[in-house]
């Protein structure tokens, strides 16, 4: 598997937070990819474990700020304020 980073903004040097992290990977996974992204592939990618990704996924997917499909695949992510 290839190697992706996560870019963080140039202009911000404040820690990030996991949901944001979250938000930003799969962002940018979905837009390079363009297909949805698996769960252990964005863990893999965060640094995240899998356990704590998947309560973070669940929550940002019951908030609107991403958008998974019947199997658990991350298909959608909001933009960031």
């Amino acid at each position: 598997m290839s190697e992706v980073t996560v870019r963080r903004s140039k202009t911000v040097n404040a820690p990030i937070d996991l949901e944001t992290l979250v938000r930003t990977a799969a962002f940018q996974l979905l837009f390079t990819s363009g297909q949805g992204i698996r769960p252990d592939l964005l863990a893999e990618v965060t640094g995240i474990s899998p356990k704590k990704l998947a309560a973070l996924i669940q929550r940002l997917d019951q908030a609107g700020r991403i958008r998974r499909d019947g199997a658990g695949m991350v298909i959608g992510s909001a933009g960031l304020a």
